[in-house]
């Protein structure tokens, strides 16, 4: 667990780093995709905005949302947040879509999914449902609930599978 850990943090930093030479691969209503050229090959991601951050008046850094896929590898669709605060330690957040609740582990800023089951379960209801609520606590216990809109989400899924395919 640890490595898949270190893994991911070391990913989602080089994605995010490189988010800036990334090629728009089209807007999808509320998601953008986008596809990035690496060294270990073509990365490809679709991201959007909260439409509503509860509480509004909490200073936070950027919130995004992420789903990425690499070439080769699109049958692995890995969601991640970034949520504009560090989290508090050893914290978990959740993601929920409808009835659809899945639990992420916290590093820094971040979240993952833990396995690629309720990544994929995950997916599913993203592409079913038509709004995505994350809550996650910070270091200073504040709680924050984050709306996202799904409109676009499969639209945009197809376009990175397609483009790292």
């Amino acid at each position: 667990m640890r490595l898949m850990r270190a893994t991911m943090v070391f990913l989602s930093c080089s994605l995010l780093s490189a988010s800036v030479f990334a090629a728009e691969v089209g807007q999808f209503r509320d998601w953008t995709a986008h596809a990035v050229d690496s060294a270990q090959g073509k990365v490809c991601y679709i991201v959007s905005i909260p439409t509503r951050k509860q509480p509004s008046n909490v200073n936070r850094d950027d919130v995004f949302f992420y789903v990425t896929t690499w070439s080769g590898q699109t049958d692995i669709a890995e969601p991640m947040v970034v949520t504009g605060y560090p989290y508090q330690p050893d914290s978990t957040t959740t993601v929920s879509v409808g009835s659809n609740t899945t639990s992420m582990f916290t590093k820094g800023d971040s979240a993952w999914v833990a396995d690629r089951p309720s990544e994929r379960k995950l997916i599913a209801a993203m592409r079913a449902g038509s709004a995505m609520i994350v809550k996650g606590t910070s270091r200073r216990g504040t709680v924050t609930t984050d709306t996202y809109s799904l409109s676009g989400v499969t639209a945009g899924l197809a376009a990175i599978a397609k483009a790292c395919g």
